[in-house]
């Protein structure tokens, strides 16, 4: 299980470089222009991410499929798990929590760590990199960040990684945290891995607590989209508002998961 962590975490560089740069000339023998694609850098990418999510999630699928016929999680049926609505619940207030841990982190930067040139050059670092993958057409920046993003990382992270991790530890602790750190180390840039390993914490535990992909999801594609807002909303306001509400909500969020750390066994019928 730890060798197949390592080669799924490995996966993706491999797979995102040889895809996108197979679209990429896909792309440009369908009649698109080079100059097109080097303003809208995020198309081939997006694309990319598309094929490779759908390639996780076929491995994810028989990976699980073989591994509750084999080896079944402990314990794994005696909670109740969440879904339906009040999942979806837990999840919006999850995705603004989200908000509230980048926010104070991001504060902490800029105040407490300012005078740290590592941290500072990390901070220049990420931001140009974010300004690289918004330029062109909002679109693509909303498919390749927002939606392939979200989809490909977490079938990869929580999917993979994670059954991985949790059936070699048989401990869903031990799976959630090793996953988060591999999920912050993975994005390469100090200041960003930092935060995004305290959100991969948030993003095990919703996994955790529904056994299904499709909450983690959501709360990772709300934080990539509150981060990366369509043009008519992308103004300070809106901005500032959104990272106030993720603050105000984090003590809401940690006493609800506090409160569902254990949920109540079954009655027997």
């Amino acid at each position: 299980m730890l060798l197949l962590t390592a080669l799924f975490y490995f996966s993706y560089t491999v797979l995102e470089a040889l895809t996108s740069q197979l679209w990429y000339e896909g792309l440009l023998r369908s009649g698109f222009t080079e100059e097109f694609l080097e303003q809208n850098g995020n198309i081939p990418y997006s694309l990319a991410s598309f094929a490779m999510a759908f390639l996780y999630y076929l491995i994810y699928r028989r990976l699980k499929k073989r591994g509750e016929q084999t080896q079944p999680v402990p314990n794994l049926e005696e909670h109740r798990r969440l879904h339906g609505w009040k999942a979806i619940g837990v999840s919006l207030v999850l995705a603004f929590g989200c908000i509230g841990l980048s926010t104070l982190w991001m504060t902490a930067v800029d105040r407490v760590f300012a005078e740290i040139p590592f941290v500072q050059n990390s901070l220049e670092t990420m931001e140009s990199a974010f300004t690289e993958m918004e330029e062109g057409s909002y679109l693509w920046s909303f498919l390749y960040i927002c939606a392939s993003g979200a989809l490909v990382e977490e079938l990869l992270f929580r999917g993979l990684i994670f059954h991985c991790l949790e059936r070699g530890f048989l401990s869903k602790g031990a799976a959630i945290v090793l996953s988060a750190l591999l999920f912050g180390i993975w994005h390469g840039i100090f200041v960003q891995s930092v935060y995004t390993c305290l959100i991969g914490l948030v993003l095990g535990y919703s996994y955790v607590k529904t056994r299904d992909l499709r909450y983690p999801i959501l709360i990772h594609f709300l934080n990539n989209f509150m981060g990366t807002l369509p043009p008519q909303l992308d103004t300070d306001a809106v901005f500032y508002g959104i990272e106030a509400v993720g603050v105000c909500i984090l003590p809401f969020m940690f006493l609800l998961m506090f409160f569902l750390r254990e949920s109540p066994k079954p009655r027997n019928s």
